[in-house]
Parts: C-alpha cells; sequence; structure tokens
C-alpha cells in the first residue's frame, strides 16, 4: 500500500490507526472545511501536518500497513464523536476530552495539562469507563473534578504543591 492510497482511506473513513503507543489521526476541521494529520507516540502529541507524507517525514514512528487487509493493524476505523470541555482547577487549566463508545463497551476520557495533577504526575491521563458509570458520576467533567479533588489531599500531591511554591537558589 501506498502512502497517497493509506491516506485516502484515512480521509475516506474520518479515522486514525493504532500501533502499540502509536496513533496517527486524520481530522476534518467543520469550521474551516480543511482536515490536517496528527500523531501520538507514547502519549507525546505532534503538532498537525496537511498530509500523511509530511507527518511520516517529521516523524520516523510513522508507519503505515501493506494492505488494509493487515491483521496485524489491530485498528482502522472512524473515529468516534467526541466532546472537549476546559476546566480551571486550583489555578490550572486542563483539558478534559470525552469520547463515548471508544473501545466496545468503554468511553475513553482524556485529561490533559501542561503540568502535574493529583491524578497523573505527567499531565496526561487516560481513563476508560462505561457509559453508565460516567453518567452515575454526573458526566466527564464531574468525573474528572471527583478524581482530582479525591486525590488532592495525597501526601504526593501535597508535596508537589509545597515544593512548587518554593523558590529555588539555584
Amino acid at each position: 500500500m501506498t502512502v497517497e492510497e493509506f491516506e485516502k482511506h484515512l480521509k475516506a473513513e474520518g479515522g486514525y490507526y493504532y500501533r502499540p503507543n502509536i496513533t496517527v489521526h486524520y481530522y476534518d476541521n467543520k469550521e474551516t472545511g480543511e482536515g490536517g494529520f496528527c500523531g501520538n507516540y507514547k502519549g507525546e502529541e505532534t503538532e498537525d501536518f496537511d498530509s500523511l507524507q509530511a507527518l511520516m517525514d517529521a516523524h520516523d514512528w510513522v508507519e503505515i500497513p501493506n494492505s488494509l487487509d493487515d491483521e496485524s493493524w489491530p485498528m482502522c476505523r472512524k473515529l468516534p464523536e467526541k466532546y472537549e470541555y476546559g476546566i480551571w482547577w486550583e489555578g490550572i487549566d486542563i483539558e478534559i476530552t470525552y469520547k463515548p463508545k471508544w473501545v466496545a463497551l468503554y468511553d475513553h476520557i482524556e485529561v490533559r495539562a501542561r503540568q502535574p495533577l493529583p491524578i497523573t504526575e505527567t499531565g496526561y491521563r487516560s481513563i476508560f469507563l462505561t457509559e453508565t458509570e460516567i453518567t452515575e458520576a454526573g458526566g466527564a467533567v464531574e468525573l474528572v473534578k471527583y478524581l482530582l479533588e479525591k486525590d488532592a489531599d495525597s501526601t504526593d500531591w501535597q508535596q508537589y504543591k509545597e515544593e512548587s511554591r518554593q523558590e529555588t537558589l539555584f
């Protein structure tokens, strides 16, 4: 399969492909009518690219399958709908992405911040739960707020807050 053939397939499916620790996404911007490609390698997101080839040229970890029937590629499908939210928690800007029916029976919530949070040392957390569990928590945003508050009293978080308040001399 050529890069052009796979790019055409991704555009037609509005989808992504997945390898362990690697995803490549094609998206349409409904407001501008333009689309693009971006990737995620071990939790680190790339910038946006106009073509799959440009993404591949910039990042050597991007691969394409030999064919669309290649069973070693576990997912190649249309992206489900997603909802994006922003919250401000204890002076930290946090992005929450909620994707219903992401994998089989599970919904997916991604939490991103530019610094550690009580629920993640890296600023990124991926959560898989059933729709029922998320609904019972009051929705994705309320669930994330609950998890943040629940872990805010942890020793590790309190230590991080104290250390980040102290000025360094070096």
